[in-house]
């Protein structure tokens, strides 16, 4: 759960793996679950949303749900795009609370 190549070769880790922390693109849902249990949230979207997951530095994991990305960093071109969020933009996605099995 190291990641020297982002966090230098003294990264202590504990952020999660990088499937767990990697953004989730055009989601119809995405469910991040309490460790040990059912109990989670869960977004649902029409496909034009994505999540991620984000491990703090006490512990507390934070549930992302995010209707416009991109990757400034990766410099690939077809992964970039502008963002403008103009006035009277809206969007929404509903979360649930839940107690599933996923």
């Amino acid at each position: 759960m190291s990641d020297f190549f982002l966090f230098g070769r003294d990264d202590p880790g504990g952020r999660g793996t990088s499937d767990f922390r990697s953004l989730k693109e055009n989601i119809w849902h995405g469910t991040c679950l309490l460790g040990g249990t059912n109990i989670g949230a869960r977004a649902e979207s029409d496909g034009t949303a994505a999540v991620r997951a984000q491990v703090q530095a006490d512990g507390r994991v934070l549930f992302h749900i995010i209707n416009a990305w991109d990757y400034p960093d990766l410099d690939w071109g077809n992964y970039e795009r502008s963002i403008s969020v103009v006035p009277g933009y809206t969007n929404s996605v509903k979360l649930r609370l839940t107690n599933e099995k996923e």
